[in-house]
């Protein structure tokens, strides 16, 4: 996009020796406008036919015979994360339910508490002073297991013994003798008094993932042994996705250039204005999911991941491309022509979502001490970015 407009000495004639001052009071009006709005940057010089404005290095710029004065201004850009107001919901999903195994006996220690976090080989509780621990395998046991016997079940068994160190190579789905003396030593372990060389599935609590949340504990101390199957923890429901909504208006595009700022924590977003899923914990533990619930929405922050350098224009200043682009009109002094003539040529800019603010535009694409003309739709004709 590179439209180039000139206007020549020789077009306009020779500048007046005085320059009138208009009387209706709408140059001023709209220099009292931009003023406000682009920090005191604008010059403005009323005119009748001609307009003379007096900028940097003593540059003179003329304005066409349009009877509006043309006004200028020098940009300036600002590092932006440009900051918006959100609202974040969530989807939950209901958490895992943890049943009570084939045991029986007093509750004689509970490990666990609302908000623990539970992984494999993690204690749970005793039941009649033996260590009842959680093991997250691919199926719960369900059978005891002595010598000879074998089973997928055995090779669970065999793969959680090799874990807690107790069983030296790899299983094998066979209860053989080194299997039985480590179900031996692994009841030592937990409280037996005698080691035990048959496995019983109700020393163990089947969790159903490998991390779980409690957020509902059902084990009391010298209360008895919940019965086989019924629950004695739930899990803390869990954060499924989480999507950002502005109060009005569309997401900024691309919204994966954006991150959500909830309280101290910062998490990307995908084009869709979802929380990127490793995030999903992070903003589900902040303060301020537990002070709404979950059911409910938090108010959050959107903001750019990397800050851009932005400039504030007037929106009189901008032009419209065949394709909804955008640009501004910047000044340039004239080689091919008299002295003192000038170029006016199109900058593609690239608005902004920001916050909006009356009367002014956020753009990028420009450079720091352009002279740029902040009203060439009245003053020069210049509509069009073709």
């Amino acid at each position: 996009m590179s439209l180039l407009h000139r206007k020549s000495r020789d077009r306009l004639g020779a500048l007046p020796a005085a320059i009138p001052h208009r009387h209706d009071g709408s140059a001023a009006t709209f220099s009292r406008v931009l003023l406000s709005a682009v920090a005191g940057l604008l010059v403005v010089v009323p005119a009748g036919l001609g307009a003379l404005a007096i900028m940097r290095h003593g540059a003179v710029t003329e304005a066409d015979a349009t009877g509006e004065p043309m006004v200028s201004f020098i940009s300036q850009g600002t590092e932006k994360l440009g900051e918006q107001d959100a609202r974040l919901t969530g989807v939950w999903a209901k958490g895992a339910v943890v049943h009570a195994p084939p045991w029986s006996g007093l509750v004689s220690g509970v490990s666990v508490q609302i908000g623990s976090a539970i992984h494999s080989y993690d204690t749970v509780a005793q039941i009649d002073g033996i260590a009842r621990q959680g093991w997250s395998t691919d199926h719960p046991f369900y059978r005891p297991l002595a010598r000879d016997d074998k089973g997928d079940d055995v090779t669970a068994l065999q793969s959680a013994l090799s874990d807690l160190g107790y069983l030296q190579r790899k299983p094998s789905g066979v209860m053989d003798g080194a299997t039985v003396a480590a179900v031996k030593a692994y009841s030592k372990d937990i409280g037996f008094a005698t080691a035990q060389e048959v496995f019983d599935p109700g020393w163990i609590v089947y969790l159903p993932a490998a991390e779980i949340i409690a957020g509902k504990v059902e084990l009391a101390v010298s209360a008895p042994a919940p019965s086989p199957g019924e629950a004695i923890l739930t899990a803390r429901d869990s954060l499924s996705s989480a999507a950002v909504a502005l109060a009005s208006g569309d997401l900024p595009q691309p919204a994966q250039q954006w991150e959500v700022v909830v309280g101290d924590q910062k998490c990307p977003l995908d084009n869709s204005g979802h929380i990127a899923a490793d995030c999903l914990g992070v903003i589900q533990d902040s303060d301020a999911w537990s002070a709404a619930g979950d059911d409910a929405g938090i108010d959050v922050t959107i903001r750019r991941a990397e800050p851009i350098t932005a400039y504030q224009v007037p929106v009189a200043s901008l032009g419209v491309g065949a394709e909804g682009d955008h640009c501004v009109w910047t000044v340039h002094e004239s080689p091919a022509t008299p002295s003192g003539a000038h170029e006016y040529k199109a900058i593609p800019v690239e608005l902004v979502q920001d916050r909006p603010q009356t009367g002014v535009a956020t753009v990028t694409g420009l450079t720091d001490g352009l002279v740029i003309v902040a009203n060439p739709r009245a003053a020069l004709g210049l509509i069009s970015c073709q």
